[in-house]
């Protein structure tokens, strides 16, 4: 394993050009990634809220709306831990 390193850095000490351009793609290939993987490393925190949208058709009354919605909390409250 010792006989590894050491030929490993004295390849790249001896090598420098093409490690320096290998390195850069490298580099630039991470630094876009970030944008595709996140810089965040723990998760939010669940603060045991969820929310839901419930779509109503155009022009419903006041009355319909509040009536689908009482009905889809009834719904709800039907799951455990609700």
């Amino acid at each position: 394993m010792v006989w590894a390193c050491r030929h490993v850095i004295t390849w790249v000490l001896r090598h420098r050009l093409i490690t320096l351009l290998a390195t850069i793609p490298t580099f630039v290939g991470r630094l876009a990634m970030v944008s595709m993987v996140g810089t965040k490393f723990v998760a939010p925190a669940d603060d045991g809220r969820i929310a839901i949208t419930a779509e109503i058709p155009v022009g419903s009354s006041l009355d319909y709306t509040t009536a689908r919605l009482e009905k889809l909390e009834v719904a709800l409250t039907e799951f455990p831990g609700v």
